[in-house]
């Protein structure tokens, strides 16, 4: 498909037809973002930005400019991805296209929400940075129920996204309960209108929500429910695999080992098209099985460190570092490696403590 659509789009910047030219850069944009392929996506879309530009079409222009924040936003450059939604909004306000000045706010939101979660709590910018994602949120919620002529599907759809994204904010501002209504509302919308993309992403946020507020068994079950969504959708493998390997996560925490091999060899038989999302079950599936104590946990705890890392969650990566160092404390060459891998997060060693500078 890629070739394809490469040809197609050489044949029409060749022919000198603009739209097809720009069309063929979106379609490759989002190809290249659904591998994992964020810099190549980055690419198309810029190129596609400028393709829209010389076309004179400044709806079109914002809309790229959305896209190319949200790659941005992917790749963790936050303040980048916010300088290209914040063009989109205004393009969109001074166009008066309320469904793209709606999409605008919902991305800023998402940007801050993504920035906030790759800070530490402890960090000046965590707290406004939720504030800030809390207040697009509810802008554009407000916009996209005065919506119209957009069809109710859409509106649903809409709405369902931005009440999951607000309860996943109050999460992280410590309000459980309106969390958990919030995800429940955006649940029993998507579960009316029939939107089984939507309903799966619900309930592997609600699964995820329940895992780190310690209720695994919720937490299995909403995962389940995902997964059983997941087999109606286009993406199946791609979703399938990002919740199985939530699953594995629950199920490691809870030291079912066995349920947790069994959820990444099913992830991993999928074959999933995202590059960092097979990686990561590739290694995870390199953890020879496990005993629950003692040395034979330092796998289980290397392998969900470097998984953290790898996402910018660096509380948790430190959490499982911290595991791992104190089952290798009495094996100095072993305690030099694990050193070098948890530099990165500035710990510092001394005798058998540790400190952690802020």
């Amino acid at each position: 498909m890629t070739r394809k659509f490469i040809k197609k789009k050489q044949k029409a910047r060749d022919d000198g037809n603009l739209e097809q030219w720009a069309h063929y850069c979106r379609e490759l944009g989002e190809l290249y973002r659904n591998s994992g392929k964020y810099q190549d996506a980055l690419f198309q879309y810029k190129e596609e930005e400028r393709v829209n530009g010389s076309l004179g079409n400044p709806v079109a222009v914002a809309i790229s400019n959305r896209m190319i924040g949200e790659i941005y936003c992917d790749l963790g450059e936050y303040e980048e991805a916010l300088k290209y939604q914040k063009k989109h909004l205004d393009i969109a306000k001074m166009e008066n296209v309320d469904i793209e000045v709606q999409r605008a706010l919902a991305n800023i939101g998402r940007t801050y929400f993504c920035k906030a979660e790759s800070l530490t709590s402890r960090q000046p910018e965590y707290n406004s940075s939720l504030a800030c994602a809390k207040n697009a949120y509810l802008k554009s919620l407000k916009v996209c129920e005065n919506l119209k002529g957009i069809g109710l599907l859409v509106q649903m759809e809409m709405k369902t996204r931005l009440l999951m994204n607000l309860g996943l904010v109050l999460e992280c501002q410590d309000d459980m309960s309106k969390a958990v209504d919030y995800i429940e509302q955006a649940i029993q919308i998507a579960k009316k209108h029939e939107l089984w993309e939507d309903l799966c992403r619900c309930y592997s946020a609600i699964g995820m929500l329940y895992q780190r507020s310690g209720n695994h068994t919720r937490a299995l079950r909403s995962l389940n429910l995902a997964l059983e969504v997941a087999e109606r959708l286009d993406s199946r493998v791609k979703t399938s695999c990002e919740i199985l390997l939530s699953k594995a996560e629950v199920l490691f925490l809870i030291a079912d080992f066995g349920g947790a091999r069994q959820a990444l060899l099913k992830a991993y038989k999928l074959k999933t098209p995202n590059v960092r999302d097979r990686a990561t079950i590739e290694k995870n599936l390199r953890i020879e099985k496990a005993g629950e104590e003692g040395q034979k946990l330092c796998p289980i705890y290397v392998s969900l460190s470097q998984t953290y890392k790898d996402d910018g969650q660096y509380d948790l990566a430190l959490e499982y570092a911290k595991k791992e160092l104190k089952l290798w404390l009495d094996v100095p060459q072993e305690l030099s490696i694990l050193e070098n891998f948890v530099a990165p997060f500035s710990l510092i060693f001394s005798s058998n403590q540790y400190l952690i500078p802020i």
